[in-house]
């Protein structure tokens, strides 16, 4: 250090007591070394390892946020297009009842179209993902390529929030009332 004195060194302390309570004693030993060297930059290791997570920490729950705000997007965007749907098969619907269908078989008639969209969707996201695993196999860190529970949680999650979004046009499309569906043109 006397031929470089640029460069910095750390000195790490093992102790069984606080390691904050040891700041007095550390610092006093250094200046008894060589009073001309300042003792700055003290840390805990716990606080060093939580330094070293922040980034990759804070852009795991990015990432999460992104993906919450995405099955939010995917909800509303089923919700949107059965509903449209439902609007535009509003005099079906109205016929179909007056021909003595039940509103059961109405709500499951859009229920099943909906969901049915969904299993294609899904079954094309899974494909896409066994297909771009190896890929990706670089980014995982702590979870193998094909691990069934990764591959079953994302389905059976945005499965779930389809069949909450199709309930709604589900509902509206079984209380149509066939008269007033076909006096509109």
């Amino acid at each position: 250090m006397a031929q470089n004195p640029w460069f910095w060194s750390a000195l790490a302390v093992r102790t069984s007591t606080d390691p904050l309570s040891m700041t007095k004693t550390v610092k006093a030993a250094i200046a008894k070394v060589n009073p001309d060297v300042p003792a700055t930059g003290i840390r805990t290791m716990e606080e060093i390892e939580s330094e070293s997570i922040a980034r990759p920490r804070f852009r795991a729950r990015l990432v999460t946020a992104f993906a919450g705000i995405s099955v939010l997007l995917a909800a509303v965007g089923i919700f949107g297009v059965l509903a449209f749907s439902v609007v535009q098969r509003r005099r079906e619907f109205g016929i179909r009842m007056a021909l003595g269908a039940r509103t059961s078989d109405v709500f499951r008639l859009v229920l099943g179209s909906g969901l049915r969209i969904t299993a294609m969707g899904m079954a094309i996201g899974i494909a896409a993902s066994a297909a771009l695993v190896r890929l990706l196999n670089s980014f995982l860190f702590g979870v193998k390529p094909f691990d069934t529970t990764t591959f079953l949680t994302g389905p059976i999650l945005l499965g779930a929030i389809a069949l909450v979004a199709c309930v709604l046009p589900g509902i509206r499309a079984a209380h149509v009332d066939p008269a007033s569906a076909l006096r509109q043109e």
